[in-house]
């Protein structure tokens, strides 16, 4: 690991601030299929007492066969401060090899069922100029069916003219 060359990197603080963990990545490249791009080298450094877990023995269990692919690592549910560092250093990876359609689908969430329709739609049906919850119906389909994402559409809809628009008044 002495030529390590980062290629993503994630730093991720714990809510009370008292453990910061910053990560990097090195990737072996697959030049056919982008899909089989995989993690070969992890390091990290660690700032703090990181009592939830052990970070050589992830370390270790992620890399048990030499390597792991990068999308596998998205697949993982565990929430503990490594393994999101972990996966956000995979999303700086896609975006710093020019993969931005991975970024929005590692962290796409799909709010109306019925339609299919993602936190990234609603989103752009926004930047398009549906800022009202019928707006975004119109452009999106979302909340015509069942209307259970009712509420969850409108939270994103107020929370990114809020974050997105909010400088422009």
């Amino acid at each position: 690991m002495n030529n390590f060359t980062a290629d993503g990197f994630g730093k991720i603080k714990s809510p009370d601030e008292s453990v910061f963990l910053q990560l990097w990545i090195s990737v072996r490249k697959d030049s056919q299929i982008p899909e089989f791009d995989a993690i070969t080298h992890i390091k990290y450094e660690l700032t703090g007492t990181y009592d939830e877990v052990n970070c050589d023995e992830i370390v270790e269990d992620i890399l048990e066969f030499g390597e792991v692919f990068v999308d596998d690592v998205l697949k993982l549910r565990k929430q503990d401060l490594f393994h999101r560092a972990l996966k956000k250093a995979v999303l700086d990876y896609f975006r710093n090899t020019g993969q931005e359609q991975r970024v929005n689908k590692a962290t796409e969430d799909i709010i109306c069922s019925c339609r299919h329709v993602s936190n990234h739609n609603i989103k752009e049906a926004i930047k398009k100029g549906h800022t009202s919850f019928e707006g975004v119906q119109m452009a999106t389909g979302a909340a015509t069916s069942c209307g259970s994402c009712e509420n969850k559409v409108k939270e994103i809809i107020s929370q990114h003219i809020k974050t997105d628009f909010g400088a422009l008044k």
